[in-house]
């Protein structure tokens, strides 16, 4: 299983026998839940191209989609506040 941070508007991951990877929350277009043998996977896109695939038990799948998704809308809203 992958752990899974989210900090400070970027996304880390370090992925068990897969590379690391650090990703801008905001360069998130798009998220797809994809079930697999372990549970699910959540899967990023950036303009229709596959980041990331971050595979988890169904709770965590949850909980991560719903943090990206409050973190974006938290951004959207400073930005329109400027």
């Amino acid at each position: 299983m992958d752990k899974t941070i989210v900090k400070d508007g970027w996304l880390y991951r370090n992925g068990f026998l897969r590379k690391n990877c650090k990703i801008r929350l905001t360069d998130i277009t798009q998220m797809k839940r994809k079930k697999n043998l372990f549970g699910e996977a959540l899967i990023l896109y950036k303009n229709q191209k596959k980041i990331a695939k971050i595979s988890a038990r169904n709770r965590n799948v949850d909980w991560l989609q719903v943090k990206i998704a409050e973190i974006k809308k938290d951004k959207k809203k400073l930005e329109r506040k400027k």
